[in-house]
């Protein structure tokens, strides 16, 4: 046959996007924030009669597109939430009797700050307005700041406030 010219593909992007990903692993140290981690939102079901409440909080969340992941398992609670804790999730939803009667969630935040008794509906407006908070630059803080007065949680300390500030915008 006939000479060719030989072709050769350079993978060096694929290296770079493999050391860019290792970087952001590296420096999050796992804890990605919200808007990058695979799964936002943890559910732990306190026992077995409050799964259905655990799958109607699910579908709330990941119909507006928020990555969720429920534990139904028989496990205990402490060893679902410790579970979630282990993969770093941003936010675990503990879901009892007094949840499920009120429609609120009782959120962990990563950190180890707990909010009590926040309306599912509330939550997940929560949830979509951080996760655009870096894609559209807004002003998470003083959303959550505003939410905080709007629903008269006055119990939180400016501390508190801070925490989570620093918890969940890194």
């Amino acid at each position: 046959g006939m000479l060719k010219q030989p072709v050769v593909i350079h993978r060096a992007i694929y290296g770079s996007i493999e050391r860019f990903i290792g970087i952001l692993i590296e420096h999050y140290k796992g804890a990605f924030p919200f808007w990058m981690s695979p799964y936002q939102v943890g559910i732990v079901p306190i026992r077995a009669e409050h799964n259905d409440y655990a799958r109607k909080v699910e579908e709330a969340l990941s119909s507006t597109g928020i990555r969720v992941e429920v534990d139904c398992s028989d496990e205990n609670m402490k060893t679902k939430i410790k579970g979630f804790k282990k993969y770093k999730e941003p936010y675990i939803l503990v879901l009892g009797d007094k949840e499920a009667e009120e429609g609120t969630v009782s959120v962990n935040v990563r950190g180890n700050k707990q909010m009590n008794g926040i309306k599912l509906e509330d939550f997940v407006e929560l949830c979509k307005k951080y996760d655009l908070y870096l894609v559209e630059k807004k002003n998470f803080t003083k959303f959550y700041h505003e939410y905080v007065e709007k629903e008269q949680y006055k119990k939180l300390s400016r501390k508190m406030l801070k925490d989570v500030d620093n918890v969940i915008i890194k």
